[in-house]
């Protein structure tokens, strides 16, 4: 992903200011992909269809927020790199090491999140009338990175309030 490379190159080693920007990018994300839903959706031609920039700006959204959960629990930038925006594989490895204990997703949510991520990764949302599936409704999508987005900050946070504790105790001798 272009926003990790461009972190990595000028903050090499400080995971905080990678997650945390990841964060910020992802929230900022979401509140585009819901400025545009809103404008979009009001128009005729888009009554019950999701319109494309929408699914695309929601998809960098957990995109995004999903990679600053796994890097601030010590995942490679490496990793997230070769993980590009399949969705389904950073939920799932999210949810395997702590997000789970932190969100829920709600009855349909995980597939339209995994679905999203499969027609990103392989470049359908473009080409939809040829695409093998439909795209999920952003309803699903929206309520899904709405309890995320919360949870992912909270863990930075706290993670940040951690390192600033034990630093400080390094400081004291302690």
């Amino acid at each position: 992903m272009a926003v990790i490379n461009q972190f990595v190159q000028v903050f090499p080693m400080d995971r905080s200011i990678v997650s945390t920007d990841l964060l910020r990018y992802g929230e900022q994300y979401l509140e585009a992909s819901d400025a545009v839903h809103q404008t979009l959706t009001s128009q005729p031609r888009y009554r019950g269809v999701p319109p494309l920039p929408t699914l695309k700006l929601i998809g960098g959204a957990f995109e995004m927020l999903l990679k600053a959960f796994l890097l601030e629990h010590g995942e490679t930038l490496k990793l997230l790199q070769s993980m590009d925006s399949d969705l389904e594989r950073l939920r799932r490895r999210a949810m395997d090491i702590g997000l789970s204990q932190r969100v829920v997703f709600q009855g349909l949510e995980e597939t339209a999140i995994d679905l999203l991520g499969h027609q990103l990764v392989n470049r359908e949302l473009a080409f939809q009338p040829f695409a093998a599936s439909s795209p999920p409704p952003y309803f699903l999508l929206r309520a899904a990175a709405g309890r995320l987005a919360p949870v992912v900050r909270q863990e930075i946070e706290d993670r940040e309030a951690d390192r600033a504790g034990q630093s400080g105790l390094v400081a004291s001798g302690v």
